[in-house]
C-alpha cells in the first residue's frame, strides 16, 4: 500500500518547531490558557523559560501517545505504520492549533468564550478528514501497482 503518513523523522521534525511556536505565541499573548500549565506557570512565574519548559512534559506525552496509539493501530486496524499515522495526526492537530493561535485567535478569540476548550471541534475537523481519507485509502487499496493491474483488463 502507498504511504499514508509522514515518516517518523519528518513527523518529529515538524512537531518540534510547532511546539516551540506554541510556547512563543503563548508567551507573547501574555498568559497561559491551559489550566494544566497554568499551575506550573503560577508556581514558577510567567517567563519564556517556564513557558518553553512545558515543552519537555508535552514531548514525553506525545512520545507515549505515539508509541501506544501506534501499537493499537497496528494491532487493531492492521496498518504496519501505526506510529507514523499517530504522529501525522499529532502534526495535523498541532499545526491547526498553531495556525489558530497565530491567525484566527486575534480575530475570533476563543469563539465567544474565555475558554480555549471551544476550539477543540475546530482542531478535530482536519483530523476527521485525515481519518476518513485513511479509511477510504485502506478500503479501496489504491496503489500504483493495483491501478496498473486493472489497466490491461480495461483494454
Amino acid at each position: 500500500m502507498k504511504k499514508v503518513a509522514l515518516s517518523k523523522k519528518t513527523g518529529w521534525r515538524l512537531l518540534l518547531p510547532l511546539m516551540a511556536a506554541d510556547g512563543i505565541l503563548t508567551y507573547f499573548a501574555g498568559g497561559e490558557a491551559n489550566p494544566i500549565w497554568q499551575i506550573f506557570v503560577k508556581r514558577f512565574g510567567f517567563n519564556i523559560f517556564t513557558v518553553l519548559a512545558g515543552f519537555i512534559p508535552a514531548l514525553i506525552l506525545f512520545y507515549l501517545v505515539t508509541k501506544i496509539g501506534g501499537w493499537l493501530i497496528t494491532k487493531v486496524d492492521q496498518y504496519p505504520e501505526g506510529e507514523e499515522i499517530v504522529l501525522t495526526g499529532l502534526v495535523i492537530a498541532y499545526s491547526t492549533w498553531v495556525f489558530y493561535l497565530a491567525f484566527l485567535r486575534p480575530i475570533f478569540g476563543y469563539f465567544g468564550s474565555r475558554s480555549h476548550y471551544r476550539v477543540i471541534p475546530f482542531l478535530m475537523v482536519p483530523l476527521i478528514i485525515y481519518t476518513f481519507w485513511l479509511e477510504r485509502r485502506k478500503k479501496t487499496g489504491r496503489t500504483p501497482s493495483a491501478a496498473a493491474s486493472f489497466l490491461p483488463e480495461l483494454l
